[in-house]
């Protein structure tokens, strides 16, 4: 009975290996068919001229050894001084004005039932 299971086994294996095979080919061209269309770049720079060459540009950039220069280090540096003043200052100006003025949520506990339909 061994060699009978054993005979099973393999001819299941070589069966598994054969469709393991054919759904790697299949996977393959499909992979090969949508990564020719996601890199269409005909079509890409027709439809966002601007977008497809700033793309080729830091592209080229980072290829020719641009990351690590001491421009980008200027760049970087200056890029998140302006993000931290656009995201701090809000942020703030809000916690100022509640540490001056008191929070909302303390008005609108405050608040009486009848005075919730106002508008000010």
């Amino acid at each position: 009975m061994h060699g009978d299971e054993a005979e099973l086994w393999g001819h299941l294996g070589s069966k598994l290996k054969q469709v393991g095979a054919s759904l790697q080919e299949l996977a393959s061209k499909e992979t090969v068919d949508e990564l020719r269309q996601l890199l269409s770049l005909s079509r890409r720079m027709e439809q966002h001229p601007y977008r497809t060459l700033a793309a080729a540009l830091g592209t080229g950039y980072v290829l020719g050894g641009g990351l690590f220069s001491p421009a980008t280090r200027r760049l970087v540096g200056a890029g998140l001084k302006i993000g931290l003043r656009v995201a701090a200052v809000p942020l703030l100006k809000q916690q100022l004005s509640e540490l001056l003025f008191g929070s909302n949520e303390d008005e609108q506990r405050n608040r009486s039932p009848n005075q919730e339909g106002e508008t000010s």
